[in-house]
């Protein structure tokens, strides 16, 4: 719920996907007008992340933490092999601790750039090793 200070100011939203596998899904649902009027943490290529991903563990963790910082909410958006990426559940755990808002959209069904459609990924809120801190995780990360 928006607290009265938040009506009418845009929401900071970090996104969280499988960066090799769903990249021209994700730049398709970050510029649709779905997701219009809210801030969005800068987006990387594949260069961009690879090298980030060579300097270590603690540099990937270090990266996460400036992006989440400032944010409200992160999306995830969920592809076929989401829920199995290290880095994703992650950054779902953070923005748990940090009480941020979650939200999951399916994006399998979004071709990619040579026009092909996946198949859906699991529910997310029923990984073992992700904290559920709200009893709703699973309905909110739900992929149909």
């Amino acid at each position: 719920m928006l607290r009265g200070s938040e009506i009418g100011m845009a929401r900071k939203v970090y996104f969280s996907f499988h960066f090799q596998r769903d990249y021209w899904r994700v730049g398709n649902v970050r510029g649709s007008r779905v997701i219009s009027g809210l801030e969005k943490t800068p987006f990387y290529d594949g260069a961009t992340w690879e090298k980030l991903k060579r300097k270590g563990d603690r540099a990937v963790q270090a990266w996460i933490e400036r992006e989440l910082k400032g944010t409200s909410v992160t999306v995830v958006l969920v592809g076929a092999q989401t829920a199995g990426r290290r880095w994703v559940k992650y950054e779902i755990r953070r923005s748990l601790d940090l009480g941020k808002g979650l939200m999951g959209i399916d994006i399998s069904k979004i071709a990619n750039q040579r026009g092909v459609r996946d198949r859906s990924g699991p529910n997310l809120g029923s990984l073992q090793d992700v904290p559920t801190a709200t009893a709703h995780l699973a309905s909110i990360l739900r992929a149909p």
